[in-house]
């Protein structure tokens, strides 16, 4: 769980608008929502 939120912390820190980063964002959205 550590090495997972480091690495979201670093691709949301550093590329806020690249491809990658956008579709974590909107998964997380979505699991947000359903739970």
């Amino acid at each position: 769980m550590i090495m997972i939120r480091v690495i979201l912390i670093m691709l949301f820190g550093r590329c806020l608008s690249c491809a990658i980063c956008s579709t974590f964002h909107g998964w997380i959205k979505k699991w947000i929502q359903i739970s």
